[in-house]
């Protein structure tokens, strides 16, 4: 949750004392009658402290899901305004120079209150202030950074600030565009909190140098938009801050000029006031929730992985995962696990619902000798499974072992495949390309019976058997210049 800010007043020359680095402001200065001007307005200093909250952090921003703190820049203002009967209550009081702490928690404003009529919006020079000028009024914190050009004022001086509510990054929104307001209590003063909930964006795999438009809606109802233009790598980072809160059926709808791209959704959510981290990856004509993981949090990450509610999500290596013990298990029915191009241990998929896929793609599985296992199922030949695999651009340097589901082998390089199945599981190796160094007949134990083949591609070391071809296709001979390694292929008759 956001941290609040409790602000202590102190009226003319009664000065409230700052804290540096507690949670609390002790004994903070209260209000005092002030001297009755003989003119319109009056002075008033107000300390600020950071109010006692267990929820909050001493980090200023977690950026996945994560409590923040909202903290004081150098420069901000506040503006007061508040309204009873024919007469309004406002003024903007500038930080006092010097009094904003080293962890930014707490600092002092001060400046001048006037009295205006309602109606007419002319100031009230001779106006009666009562024991305390602030009751009855709301802070709203102005940032240093904000544009000028974003802030009006009504008749009566109520103040209007139109917020970006979005930047570059959550620490920058924080600074420069998070709407933040708060009541006066007599006595304690003023509590500042913001409702809005940031979503940190990272939206990738978009066409790169080009605008895009993302709009958050709760339900059918527009909450924010911003416009971003996104990086040579087509990679869009942002932050926004939504103005709407809740629970509801959320999502992002993204356009590229006048054309819809799609729409990110992000479920049923109860967006309250905090960080909420937001990854996207853009590919084959649809976005999918993505976690990064590298040899130091492979573990949480499948296990967030394997959990994650949306379908087809991506799991995408950013460093080699080289171990061959079993817990890297894929368990979920549906994704895509990227190894981008890095080197992954061994990998055991146990998904299995049928007809829907995992994905296992670009890099190197580098197996287990001991077993000439790199791909398996879990439980050696007892355990079958119905789900569908499906491999691209992988160089597999141990075997395979199917445990009954449907793979499907669309490129790559391959060593022994151990196909099997069980009773009424899929059991049926597809095979469109790649390049397989040894049998894919490896022998089978316990419960397996051989599955199914389907033909339609592929150079192969080992002559496959001609009734495993598709229909219209065949084994021929290899007349190209790998001939040597591969002297099979399979092709269109």
């Amino acid at each position: 949750m956001l941290g609040t800010l409790a602000i202590a007043a102190a009226l003319t020359m009664t000065m409230a004392s700052c804290s540096s680095d507690k949670e609390t402001v002790e004994n903070p200065a209260q209000p005092t009658q002030p001297t009755q001007p003989t003119t319109s307005g009056v002075t008033v200093t107000v300390g600020a402290g950071m109010a006692t909250d267990g929820a909050t952090t001493r980090s200023a921003v977690a950026n996945d899901n994560g409590d923040r703190v909202l903290k004081f820049t150098e420069g901000d203002k506040l503006y007061v305004y508040g309204a009873n009967n024919d007469v309004s209550i406002a003024g903007e009081l500038t930080m006092v120079a010097n009094s904003l702490s080293n962890d930014g928690l707490s600092a002092q404003f001060t400046g001048t209150l006037r009295a205006y009529d309602l109606s007419s919006g002319n100031e009230k020079t001779n106006y009666s202030w009562g024991e305390d000028p602030l009751f009855g009024t709301t802070a709203t914190l102005i940032h240093k950074d904000i544009n000028t050009d974003a802030i009006s004022y009504t008749v009566g001086n109520s103040v209007t600030v139109n917020y970006n509510m979005y930047a570059d990054d959550v620490e920058t929104l924080m600074k420069t565009s998070l709407k933040v307001q708060g009541d006066y209590a007599s006595g304690t003063g003023y509590t500042l909190s913001s409702s809005d909930p940031i979503l940190n964006c990272t939206i990738s795999g978009l066409t790169a140098s080009t605008e895009y438009t993302f709009t958050l809606k709760k339900g059918n109802t527009s909450a924010n938009n911003v416009t971003i233009t996104t990086g040579a790598d087509g990679t869009a980072s942002f932050a926004f801050a939504s103005m709407e809160s809740g629970s509801a059926t959320w999502s992002i709808e993204t356009k590229q000029g006048n054309n819809n791209v799609g729409t990110i959704s992000l479920g049923s959510q109860d967006f309250t006031a905090k960080v909420y981290s937001i990854t996207r990856l853009w590919m084959n004509g649809a976005f999918h929730k993505l976690y990064t993981c590298n040899s130091s949090d492979w573990s949480s990450k499948i296990s967030a992985f394997n959990a994650e509610t949306s379908a087809n999500p991506i799991l995408q290596l950013s460093s080699d995962i080289t171990v061959i013990t079993e817990t890297f298990i894929i368990s979920r029915s549906n994704g895509i696990i990227d190894l981008n191009g890095h080197i992954l241990g061994k990998i055991y998929l146990t998904n299995n619902t049928l007809n829907q896929s995992i994905t296992l793609k670009n890099g190197t599985v580098r197996g287990d000798s001991r077993y000439d296992n790199a791909i398996d199922g879990v439980g050696g030949w007892t355990d079958f499974y119905y789900g569908t695999v499906i491999l691209e651009d992988l160089t597999v340097q141990q075997g395979i072992y199917t445990d009954g589901h449907e793979y499907i082998i669309r490129s790559g390089n391959y060593q022994t495949i151990y196909h099997g199945k069980s009773g009424s599981c899929p059991g049926k190796l597809v095979i469109y390309g790649g390049y397989f160094n040894k049998t894919i007949e490896g022998p089978l134990q316990g419960a397996a019976v051989r599955g199914t083949y389907e033909l339609y591609g592929g150079k192969y070391a080992v002559r496959p058997n001609d009734s495993w071809c598709a229909s219209g296709y065949s084994v021929k001979s290899n007349t190209d210049s790998d001939s040597g390694t591969y002297p099979w292929i399979v092709s269109a008759n």
